[in-house]
C-alpha cells in the first residue's frame, strides 16, 4: 500500500514495478516439440531441419498467395456483375 505523500514541485523517483508471470505448461506446444521431434528422426541422415524449413515456408506462402488470389479473382468478378446489373437497370430506366 502507498504511503500518502506530502504535494511537492520536484519529481521524486518511484520504484520500479516487477511483474511476475509464472509459467504454465502447455500441452500444445509440448506435442508440437514432440512431433517435431519424431519427424526430425524420420529424415534423411544428412538432412538438417534448416533444409527443410525454407520448402516449408515457401510452400506455405505459395499456398496463402493462391488462396488470396482466389479471393480477389471473386470479388472481381462479384464487382464486375454487380457494375453489369447496375448499367442495365440504368439503362431500362433511361429507355
Amino acid at each position: 500500500m502507498l504511503t500518502p505523500r506530502l504535494p511537492s514541485f520536484f519529481k521524486t523517483p518511484v520504484q520500479k514495478q516487477f511483474e511476475y508471470r509464472p509459467r504454465y505448461y502447455d500441452p500444445v506446444q509440448d506435442d508440437l516439440e514432440e512431433r517435431i521431434r519424431a519427424i526430425e528422426k524420420e529424415m534423411k541422415p544428412g538432412q538438417t531441419t534448416a533444409d527443410v524449413r525454407p520448402r516449408m515456408a515457401m510452400k506455405f506462402k505459395r499456398a496463402k498467395r493462391f488462396a488470396e488470389s482466389a479471393k480477389q479473382r471473386r470479388q472481381s468478378n462479384l464487382r464486375v456483375i454487380m457494375i453489369i446489373v447496375f448499367l442495365g437497370i440504368l439503362v431500362w430506366w433511361i429507355l
